[in-house]
């Protein structure tokens, strides 16, 4: 009881059904039949699609508030950012206006926990925004979280946004600014030891995957900057030819990708001086990442990868 558990399957893109379900579950089982402490990242709480439909849920938004006011759930910072508001501020907000201002129609911050504020690019993945609409979304939620105001919010039906949506996006507001006041408490010391570029390293090392997924591994995570989201970018845009089956070697290195990406974060956490149950170390590797994948398999993943964002057969 009352340890700190991190759980892969609160990871943000999982955003099937099964997947969702699945993290209900766990997070019950943690919370509530073992008594431990669940801990959320930034990325978790502001852009996952299950804690954006509890946002919108008024009982599981109380809920979630309680949980973090009594620190059953506890937050783990990013890097110098102090509280998730200033994360959306600092790392979505600001991010997708300052991209938008350079003219760069690429990078913009993905709002699972808002599904109408993504940026999905081709005809098979349309918009419910244009993209200066969205611009207009992100200044008035900047505004509103800066002066602590969800009010400030209404004038976006003027702008052309529905009114369900501009609903949507006060429950959001509230709600961060309800977890900055409740008592959260945020992980201390939290150290970013371990990039991406490390983890891939040492799970390359160590698990057994196929050539093509492996090389393009290799290729796309290069340094210690790169990001999941950069490298998901370049693996949706890759083609591997004719005599490769496309869809399973883009299934293999996504899940390959996510599986590190949250071991870097589980890794980090520990490094800050968090000791955090269930962790793997890289001797247990090669059987979490097939876990991973049977967690996917069950439960319907949708891959951001593939064209149509199909799930696994």
């Amino acid at each position: 009881m009352n340890e700190y558990v991190y759980l892969y399957e609160m990871d943000s893109v999982n955003n099937s059904l099964g997947e969702m379900q699945a993290a209900n579950e766990r997070m019950y089982q943690v919370l509530v039949n073992e008594g431990d402490r669940l801990v959320l990242t930034y990325n978790q709480l502001g852009d996952s699609v299950l804690l954006g439909e509890w946002i919108q849920n008024t009982t599981m938004n109380d809920l979630m508030v309680e949980a973090i006011g009594n620190q059953r759930v506890v937050i783990a910072p990013f890097a110098n950012i102090k509280s998730c508001v200033e994360y959306i501020q600092e790392k979505a907000l600001r991010f997708s206006i300052d991209h938008y201002n350079a003219g760069d129609l690429e990078q913009e911050y993905i709002f699972s926990a808002l599904p109408f504020l993504k940026a999905r690019q081709g005809e098979d993945k349309p918009s419910t925004y244009d993209r200066y609409t969205r611009h207009v979304i992100h200044c008035h939620m900047l505004d509103a979280l800066t002066r602590a105001d969800v009010n400030l919010l209404s004038g976006l039906e003027q702008a052309g946004v529905r009114s369900e949506h501009v609903g949507a996006l006060k429950k959001y507001v509230r709600f961060l600014l309800r977890v900055n006041l409740s008592g959260v408490q945020y992980l201390g010391n939290q150290k970013y030891q371990y990039t991406l570029y490390d983890c891939v390293q040492m799970f390359l090392q160590e698990v057994d995957v196929s050539p093509v997924a492996r090389a393009f591994l290799e290729e796309a995570v290069t340094s210690k900057t790169k990001g999941r989201s950069e490298v998901l970018n370049t693996l949706e845009k890759r083609s591997f030819g004719a005599d490769v089956d496309e869809a399973q070697v883009k299934q293999e290195a996504e899940a390959m990708v996510n599986f590190c990406y949250n071991w870097q974060l589980e890794q980090n956490i520990m490094a800050g001086g968090t000791a955090l149950k269930g962790a793997f170390s890289v001797g247990e590797l090669t059987p979490a990442f097939r876990q991973f994948q049977a967690f996917y398999q069950e439960n319907g993943h949708i891959y951001e990868s593939l064209p149509t964002g199909e799930v696994q057969a």
